[in-house]
């Protein structure tokens, strides 16, 4: 493990040395070209989007409830079983259906659709199959479903002979055929009261679309809610999938019990049909477990299918399925959160800060699809975005620590080539006193650069010390540099570790703003350098305390200076004190 670990370390170095900050911008550039792939073809991450629009439309905080105007004739387990005695087991003799039909047409309902698919005619009641057939021709407000199979192995049939397909696409041939199951007596049914009613499910077995006017083909096959919304004058526009805008848990929508129709029916009882029927949208279908018409749906893991459909039908009736967003939208939102995070990692920001930041925006984009699916129809999916800029944030932190690591001990790192070799171990401290806090940033941002482009390999100082949390809070606003650099003949290399000393005072000065005289804010300098013999494996020498110690005396011991005059620092610099010229 040990051995893993270290070959780990080794590695993340040897990609920080390659790469430096340029790693952000290629893992950038590498996960925006992943994201737009998959969000625009692939799809991989679709459940997340599916799953994230489960959680909002249950829990958002205002909905439309059921449009009272439509109401159910539930053919529900009781009566199942009340009806049994007189017709047997379902289904029952058509005639039934007919009774009921002209009972509500009686009534003045609006319209009458079935979820109840006649395929086949009742062999053992041809009579009663007939009257029904004569009932549906008389009236020409009642919908009946065909349903599209994929049962390649069924005979199909030509959309073009059928009054619910319309040629949608130039490319749609004459011949064009599918697998449709129609009502046995679909010849006699009017124009326009026939169509498809299909729920498809998505991959995970949840129905949250319905195919409204979908293309096969290039034909245009029209579903019975949308037959329905022509029929009726709503202003609907063409659309393949429909995001249902539900209306609540299942059995929300107005119902009663078959038997108790048909009770009313037989009775006469037109005063109660009247109340329950009168000028609504009245659907027949079943909600009983024992005729497995039913759905998972984002509401319910069991969804009546009756319930969907009168779902679907509402959202027609008042124009309000919910409206998804273009997939080029959140393309451009995720790249502009990855790139947005990458900017924040090459420009230094803070571990805390950037903790902080992640979180408020993943609280804002949670915040605002919430509320766009609470008050509008908007479905704004922030979840794919969030997840990808999370992706970006979990492998491009480590990076960061391994970065900030070797960049703070490089000198450390490239010396362990040197061990027992002659070398000039320099310390300078930075100080800034009565700093604004923005100013202090700046700073230390401009330091943390100037480090980096040192060529004599210049590091922070506080990753030498195994308590760096002490070293932080009593000198919180003090920066220590160090060098470690081999010393050769000639003594260049102090000349050299000065020169790039005073290039980093000197572009301090320039990056803080000029100050009032009358203002207290200056830069203290420190420093001290020696020569030793680098010994690798004593990471936290004590010449190196000594010399920490030391410069910090020095900052305490000097009296302030106004920030326009920190160039004249240099003086100071160049007076160091020096323990020795020969290696101890």
């Amino acid at each position: 493990m040990k051995s893993l670990r270290l070959s780990f370390v080794r590695r993340m170095q040897d990609l920080v040395l390659k790469t430096g900050p340029r790693f952000y911008l290629y893992f950038a550039i590498f996960l925006s070209v992943v994201a737009a792939v998959d969000m625009t073809a692939t799809q991989l991450i679709k459940g997340i989007y599916n799953s994230t629009f489960d959680w909002l439309i249950q829990n958002r905080l205002s909905y439309r409830g059921p449009d009272k105007e439509i109401v159910i004739i539930d053919i529900d387990e009781a009566s199942l079983r009340e009806l049994s005695g007189n017709f047997g087991r379902w289904p029952w003799p058509r005639r039934v259906m007919g009774e009921v039909v002209e009972a509500l047409e009686a009534q003045g309902v609006k319209a009458i659709v079935f979820d109840i698919l006649f395929s086949s005619p009742d062999l053992a009641n041809p009579k009663s199959d007939q009257y029904f057939s004569r009932v549906l021709t008389r009236y020409p407000n009642v919908y009946v479903p065909a349903v599209m199979l994929n049962d390649l192995a069924a005979p199909p049939i030509k959309l073009a002979n059928q009054p619910f397909a319309e040629k949608a696409l130039p490319e749609a041939r004459d011949d064009e055929q599918a697998v449709i199951a129609l009502p046995y007596f679909a010849d006699k049914i009017p124009s326009g009261r026939l169509g498809v009613s299909n729920a498809y499910p998505d991959e995970d077995g949840v129905v949250r679309r319905y195919p409204v006017s979908p293309i096969y083909g290039g034909w245009r096959v029209l579903s019975l809610p949308m037959q329905l919304a022509k029929s009726s004058g709503y202003p609907v526009t063409a659309g393949d999938n429909r995001l249902i805008n539900w209306r609540g848990p299942p059995y929300s929508f107005q119902r009663v019990s078959f038997s108790k129709v048909y009770s009313s029916v037989l009775a006469g009882n037109r005063a109660r049909l009247s109340k329950d029927f009168g000028t609504k949208i009245v659907l027949i279908g079943s909600t009983a477990a024992a005729l497995f018409d039913a759905k998972a749906s984002p509401m319910a893991s069991v969804h009546p299918g009756v319930e969907i459909l009168a779902t679907v039908i509402d959202n027609l009736k008042n124009g309000d399925f919910i409206h998804e967003q273009p997939n080029w939208i959140y393309v451009v939102i995720t790249i502009a959160f990855i790139w947005l995070l990458a900017f924040a990692f090459l420009n230094r920001r803070g571990p805390r800060e950037l903790d902080t930041e992640i979180i408020v925006l993943q609280m804002a984009f949670v915040v605002l699809a919430f509320l766009a699916l609470s008050v509008s129809n908007q479905y704004v999916d922030l979840a794919t975005p969030v997840m990808f800029g999370m992706i970006y944030f979990f492998i491009a932190k480590p990076y960061s620590y391994y970065e900030s690591h070797f960049y703070a001990n490089r000198a450390v790192l490239a010396s362990r080539h040197d061990t027992g070799a002659p070398c000039r171990f320099a310390v300078m401290a930075v100080r800034a006193v009565g700093v604004k806090t923005a100013e202090l940033r700046s700073l230390q941002k401009k330091l943390d650069h100037l480090i980096e482009s040192s060529t004599l390999g210049a590091s922070k100082l506080d990753h030498l010390f195994a308590n760096r949390g002490y070293i932080a809070d009593l000198f919180n606003q003090t920066e220590l540099i160090y060098w470690v650099v081999h010393e050769v003949e000639g003594g260049s290399t102090q000349a050299n570790i000065e020169a790039d000393a005073i290039r980093m005072m000197d572009e301090l000065s320039k990056t803080t703003p000029k100050r009032k005289e009358s203002e207290t804010g200056c830069l203290r300098f420190g420093f001290r350098d020696k020569l030793v013999l680098w010994n690798g494996g004593e990471p936290y020498p004590s010449y190196a305390r000594e010399a920490v110690l030391a410069v910090l005396r020095e900052l305490d011991a000097k009296d302030a200076e106004p920030l326009s005059l920190v160039t004249a620092l240099r003086t100071t610099y160049g007076t160091r004190q020096d323990s020795g010229e020969h290696p101890k």
